[in-house]
């Protein structure tokens, strides 16, 4: 983008992460990087993250180099007994009680922590993996699916272990990445 260069984040202590992340947010949209939620923006998605990781210098940038990159996602209140095969899919499962839905995979016990007690205020019948990982172009919520970065070795929602078995999720991407910057980078300014 002419004239405007996208904003560098140090860690220094003052400067607050969320200011620059929303910087960021906004240097990307005004690049016009199609990060919308969406299999046809995969590639918008992963240049906005390429983006954000090549803004980070300093301390900002060590700590994303030994904490997060190359690592997996690990999904704590996933079991690895969903039946899908991927995260993308865990979004699409269906409300009601039966088999694969999400009303039958917790009377099953497949979901635990926060991901169990969301279901329970919306009730089973109405839940859907929607609710779970929320798919939002900035602000996907991924407390509720629970997790961090792990050296671990991916393991899909369709393992079939069952928990204590949990989904790990390969790489790290947009959605879960801020989550992951926000909550560490503000330590570094402790």
């Amino acid at each position: 983008m002419v004239g405007y260069r996208p904003p560098i984040f140090y860690g220094r202590p003052g400067k607050d992460p969320e200011d620059w992340l929303r910087e960021m947010q906004r240097y990307i949209i005004a690049s016009q990087i199609n990060v919308a939620p969406g299999a046809g923006q995969a590639p918008g998605r992963k240049e906005a993250f390429g983006l954000i990781v090549s803004c980070l210098a300093g301390d900002a940038l060590n700590w994303y180099n030994t904490r997060v990159k190359g690592k997996n996602w690990r999904c704590n209140n996933l079991s690895d007994n969903l039946g899908v095969a991927d995260l993308n899919a865990v979004r699409g499962l269906g409300a009601k009680n039966g088999g694969n839905q999400i009303g039958g995979l917790n009377t099953a016990g497949e979901f635990q922590g926060k991901v169990a007690a969301k279901i329970g205020r919306i009730g089973a019948r109405i839940a859907t993996g929607a609710n779970i990982i929320l798919n939002r172009t900035w602000d996907e919520d991924w407390s509720i699916a629970g997790g961090k970065p792990v050296d671990n070795a991916p393991v899909a929602p369709n393992a079939g272990g069952g928990l204590p078995a949990i989904t790990i999720a390969p790489g790290i991407k947009l959605g879960n990445s801020f989550t992951c910057l926000e909550l560490p980078i503000q330590q570094l300014n402790t």
